[in-house]
């Protein structure tokens, strides 16, 4: 059993149906899958196929940059409802798969997969440039070695959930001590693949996927950031942020 995280409040629920059909396509498709939904609203009427499940975790949308900033808080807290799964995956909402997640993808029986973030995927620059030296999220310029995106991540259930406890508590941690990162979670996520991992988890297999798997749409863009050459395989929707988050 596949499991995938989805958080969906506020006004991101437009993007829940055409997601979820993509999902059927092209996760895992030699699969059931059980889609845990991070949501506020009493009901949802959405089409699912046979191979999917669908378990709705109550959540109240709070203003942005709440509702990412602790998602990792979030999977903690329901970690028991995932234990049926052997896989976990977190997907932003607002995303679509145009190609198949795999068995293929786990090649190697990694513990962790990150996604390389296609902005800083050709080039030596940093995403996260003003993260304050007081936060869990900080790292030194020497342990800057590969950016992830916060948009799509996975591993075994247990390693993704630890992964999780992990995040949650430093997050949590900062936020009681007056501190929010740039990027928010994102940051703490990045803290993870190039620094924990490094010395608390040395023995745990990490695997970094291409940005094909967090492809931006705008053709320029693309070209501007050297991925051209990389087939899309989960497209970002380009989307008007500011409304959303309202």
């Amino acid at each position: 059993m596949k499991g995938i995280l989805l958080i969906c409040t506020g006004k991101y629920d437009c993007f829940l149906q055409p997601l979820i059909d993509s999902l059927n396509t092209h996760f895992f498709p030699n699969h059931e899958i059980v889609i845990y939904l991070f949501g506020d609203k009493e009901h949802y009427e959405l089409k699912l196929s046979n191979r999917i499940s669908l378990i709705i975790i109550p959540t109240k949308h709070a203003p942005w940059p709440a509702s990412t900033l602790f998602r990792y808080r979030m999977f903690t807290n329901s970690a028991e409802k995932m234990k049926i799964c052997d896989h976990v995956a977190y997907l932003d909402v607002d995303m679509i798969l145009v190609g198949d997640v795999a068995d293929e993808i786990f090649d190697g029986d990694p513990d962790i997969i990150f996604t390389r973030h296609p902005g800083f995927f050709n080039n030596s620059n940093w995403g996260s440039q003003n993260v304050n030296t007081a936060s869990n999220a900080y790292l030194e310029d020497n342990l800057k070695e590969r950016y992830v995106a916060g948009g799509f991540n996975l591993g075994k259930a247990d390693k993704f959930l630890e992964m999780s406890r992990i995040l949650a508590d430093n997050i949590d941690d900062d936020y009681r001590r007056g501190i929010i990162c740039e990027h928010n979670d994102e940051a703490h996520t990045n803290c993870f693949a190039n620094k924990i991992v490094k010395y608390e988890y040395s023995n745990w297999k990490i695997k970094y996927l291409t940005p094909s798997y967090c492809m931006i749409t705008d053709k320029e863009a693309r070209i501007k950031f050297g991925l051209e050459g990389l087939p899309a395989i989960i497209y970002c929707i380009e989307k008007n942020h500011e409304e959303l988050r309202k």
